[in-house]
C-alpha cells in the first residue's frame, strides 16, 4: 500500500490522531506492508509522521520550496524528494499513492484549503481517500 497524508498546518485535533493511529493499526492487523508520503510542513504533517514512525513502514518526504512552512524530519532511512511549490509536491504524492489519508481543519470542504485541494486532486485521481473528522 502506498500511502498518502496531508493536513492542516493547524495540527491535528486529538479525534483526529485517534482515527489515525486506528487506521494504521486496522492496516497492519490486515496485513499491508506501507510506504507513507507527507509534505514535511508545520502542524498536521509532522504530527502524522511521529505516529507513523510506530509502524513498520517506509518514509519518503516531500518538502515545500516555502521553507517557513518546512519541517526537518527527514531520518536516514527515508528517501527526500526535492523541494517545490506545495501544489506540485501534493499532486506527486498522490500521484505516487494508491491511498490518501486527510487530516482537514473543518469538517466542511472548503476552498482555499491546501489539504481540500489534494482532496480534490485524489478524487479525480480514483484513488482510496480517509477523511479524518475532526
Amino acid at each position: 500500500m502506498k500511502l498518502a497524508f496531508t493536513g492542516t498546518c493547524k495540527g491535528m485535533s486529538e479525534n483526529q490522531k485517534k482515527q489515525l493511529i486506528n487506521r494504521l493499526e486496522t492496516f497492519q492487523k490486515l496485513g499491508y506492508e506501507f510506504e507513507w508520503h507527507h509534505g514535511c510542513c508545520v502542524g498536521a504533517d509532522v504530527e502524522f509522521d511521529g505516529i507513523v514512525r510506530h509502524f513498520k513502514s517506509s518514509g519518503y518526504l516531500h518538502p515545500s520550496n516555502i521553507h517557513k512552512t518546512t519541517i526537518d524530519c527527514f531520518e536516514l532511512e527515508d528517501v527526500l524528494y526535492l523541494s517545490l511549490p506545495p501544489i506540485v509536491r501534493n499532486h506527486i504524492m498522490v500521484d505516487v499513492s494508491d491511498t490518501l489519508i486527510a487530516a482537514p481543519d473543518s469538517d466542511t470542504e472548503k476552498l482555499r484549503s491546501g489539504t481540500w485541494a489534494t482532496v480534490r486532486y485524489a478524487r479525480k485521481k480514483g484513488i482510496n481517500i480517509f477523511i479524518l473528522e475532526r
